[in-house]
């Protein structure tokens, strides 16, 4: 209380005004000290809307990177925008979100490096399919022949049967008339004789084994004689006998 009173004579002092009015001063000081107290101390905090305050986050998100004046804009883009802009632009994708925002920001910039280029294979380009054109010239019937064309004479397409008498269509077409191609004679197919398949591998002559021939039988004792001279022996001892 001191220093309020010291500061209300200081105001009268440099005021010139009567020091009659001090209490008056006083009770002015006080009741405004009453009423900060109270407001600072009874009265609710005010609440924030939630909804509000994630609209307004929204808001603030940024989708497409290239709208981004500054380096520092490009924080209110998602990792995930930043990503998808790099592979747009065949940058490096991946890293942290600083890392990611620089290398938009160096490449928007025209100071991309080398190490901030994809190292992946460029996409193939697909090849373009060949043009069809029809042949200007005609068939053995006078009809329009349906072979594809593969070659051009004179600003028409031929099939590789017509082109060598391409000047002859066009001169009868020209003139309200058609050629037609001759017909080729049907040759009979001839057969073929057909050979016997040759074995790729021969086959191997076969060793034949050579048998040594049995030995030949024991000669045969001749019977009849053998008794023969049984017989003369025992006639002989008869005859010794009767002597």
């Amino acid at each position: 209380m001191a220093s309020i009173e010291s500061r209300i004579d200081n105001f009268i002092a440099e005021h010139g005004l009567d020091t009659d009015i001090k209490e008056e001063i006083s009770v002015l000081v006080l009741g405004c000290m009453e009423d900060l107290y109270r407001q600072v101390f009874t009265a609710p905090v005010p609440e924030t809307d939630s909804k509000k305050a994630k609209k307004v986050l929204k808001a603030d998100k940024v989708e497409d990177p290239t709208t981004c004046e500054t380096i520092d804009e490009l924080n209110n883009c998602t990792t995930g925008v930043l990503n998808q802009f790099c592979k747009d632009h065949g940058l490096k994708v991946g890293g942290n979100k600083k890392e990611i925002k620089d290398r938009v920001w160096r490449h928007m910039q025209g100071e991309s490096s080398e190490e901030d280029k994809s190292t992946r294979g460029k996409p193939k380009k697909e090849k373009k399919a060949a043009e069809k054109h029809a042949c200007f010239g005609t068939n053995a019937s006078g009809a329009d022949c349906a072979i594809s064309a593969t070659e051009v004479f004179c600003a028409h397409h031929f099939c590789h049967r017509h082109i060598a008498d391409a000047q002859k269509f066009i001169d009868a077409k020209a003139k309200g008339t058609t050629i037609a191609e001759p017909v080729k004679p049907k040759t009979k197919a001839t057969k073929t004789p057909e050979t016997e398949p040759v074995s790729a591998k021969q086959a191997k002559p076969t060793k034949k084994k050579v048998v040594a021939p049995p030995p030949p039988p024991p000669p045969e004792s001749e019977p009849e004689e053998e008794e023969l001279e049984e017989e003369d022996y025992e006639d002989q001892q008869e005859t010794d006998t009767e002597q």
